[in-house]
């Protein structure tokens, strides 16, 4: 794995690496307090999750709910996001679970009539080994990793959609995140 900023004591990191840069990529620590990613882990706990999925060996579980998205708005609006979808979902890898490279898709906001363009994972727990997000140069070039992303519990990852990115295979301790879509 590449170095990631992940191990910096900073509240907020631009994923930088050399002259490789991840364009509008944040990764933000001491956003959330312990009380809210407690109300996470109870929410999560009564959401029932499905894993039907064809590029991710996860367990997804779906919800809607105004005040977790504005919560995790006031982590990140200092980023220029103004709006987070109420439309989330906790995703859970286990050992061996992945998500292969992709980009994420866009999602229509009824509410003010706009399209996202912002992805976030808010990292539930911290993975010492494996289970890294990882940002590609392109889909095409799926083995050139630009940066690689440790998950640490209570930070949050903020990027563009069209960033090419995976998820690194899980290793012996399950990943939990929420996602969700902004702009």
């Amino acid at each position: 794995c590449m170095t990631s900023c992940s191990e910096s004591q900073e509240p907020e990191c631009a994923l930088i690496k050399g002259d490789l840069v991840v364009p509008q990529a944040h990764y933000l620590h001491g956003r959330y307090s312990e009380e809210f990613m407690k109300k996470l882990w109870d929410k999560m706990e009564d959401t029932m999750g499905d894993s039907v999925s064809v590029n991710m060996n996860a367990e997804r579980r779906f919800f809607h709910c105004e005040e977790i998205a504005a919560m995790v708005l006031e982590g990140v609006k200092h980023l220029g996001v103004t709006r987070i979808l109420p439309e989330l979902r906790f995703i859970r890898y286990p050992s061996g679970g992945y998500i292969a490279p992709h980009h994420d898709g866009v999602k229509f906001d009824p509410v003010t009539q706009r399209q996202t363009t912002t992805s976030f994972l808010l990292y539930l727990t911290t993975c010492q080994e494996g289970g890294a997000t990882q940002f590609l140069a392109s889909l095409k070039d799926r083995d050139n990793v630009l940066m690689s992303v440790q998950p640490r519990a209570g930070s949050i990852l903020v990027f563009p959609h069209a960033t090419a990115h995976k998820g690194d295979c899980v290793d012996s301790e399950p990943k939990y995140l929420l996602r969700g879509e902004g702009y």
